[in-house]
C-alpha cells in the first residue's frame, strides 16, 4: 500500500457516521520495544535523555508550524494536501516514538503513568461540574463525586507510584508493565472530552498549545 492509500484510508467520512478509530491494536510496550531495539542497533549513540527530548522538541516545532500555516482546520484535516497530511503522520509518529523512548531512558512507566494521567485529570474536572465550562479547576467549588470516566478506569490494570522502582544494575532492560493500547487511550480521551462538552476547546489548534 503505497502513502497516498494509506492516507485515504485513515479519512473518515462523518457523513457516514464514521467515528474515528486506530486500525491497529498497537501499544505502547511494543512501540517502546520497537524503538529499543531501533536504538540497540545504533549504539545508543543519541538515547540520553536530553537528545531525545530534543527530538520530540524538533518534531513538534515542525508540527506547529504546519498548523500556523492554515486558519483553524476542521476534524480530519480535510484542507490538507496528501503531502501535508504524510507530513502530520511522520511527525505524530515520530513525537509517540521518542516519547515512549524517553520515558524508558528515564524509568517512567507511561502505560501507568497515562491512566494516572486521567485519574487526576477526571479528579480535577468532575464532569457534572464543568460541562460546557473552559475555566480552569481552581475556578470550580470543590466535588468529590466520580465522573464515568474514573468509573472506567477503576477497571484498568493497576496504578501507577509516584515512581516506577528499576534495578539498572542488574543489566534488565526498563519495560512498561502494561501494553496499554494506542486505541485504548483515544478511547478513554475522547470519553472524557464528551463528558464534559469541551469539544469547542479541542480544535486542532488548540491542541496544539494546550
Amino acid at each position: 500500500m503505497n502513502i497516498n492509500s494509506k492516507i485515504e484510508s485513515e479519512q473518515c467520512n462523518e457523513l457516514n457516521g464514521c467515528a474515528f478509530q486506530f486500525i491497529t491494536s498497537l501499544g505502547l510496550e511494543q512501540v517502546r520495544d520497537l524503538q529499543s531495539k531501533h536504538a540497540v542497533s545504533k549504539g545508543h549513540l543519541l538515547s540520553t535523555p536530553r537528545n531525545v527530548l530534543l527530538r520530540i522538541i524538533k518534531d513538534v516545532g515542525k508540527l506547529a508550524e504546519i498548523f500556523q500555516e492554515k486558519n483553524e482546520v476542521r476534524d480530519g484535516v480535510p484542507e490538507f494536501a496528501d503531502i501535508e497530511r504524510a507530513t502530520l503522520r511522520f511527525l505524530l509518529s515520530g513525537i509517540l516514538i521518542n516519547l515512549t523512548h524517553l520515558s524508558q531512558i528515564c524509568h517512567v512507566d507511561l502505560s501507568r503513568a497515562v491512566l494516572d494521567k486521567f485519574h487526576h485529570n477526571a479528579a480535577k474536572y468532575p464532569a457534572a461540574q464543568v460541562y460546557g465550562s473552559s475555566k480552569k479547576y481552581n475556578e470550580y467549588p470543590e466535588n468529590n463525586q466520580k465522573s464515568s470516566v474514573e468509573n472506567v478506569l477503576s477497571n484498568e490494570n493497576g496504578r501507577g507510584d509516584l515512581v516506577d522502582n528499576f534495578n539498572g544494575l542488574q543489566g534488565q532492560t526498563f519495560k512498561f508493565k502494561s501494553n496499554l493500547n494506542i486505541d485504548r487511550i483515544r478511547e478513554i480521551q475522547s470519553k472524557f472530552v464528551a463528558d464534559r462538552n469541551w469539544h469547542q476547546f479541542h480544535t486542532l489548534a488548540m491542541c496544539c498549545l494546550l
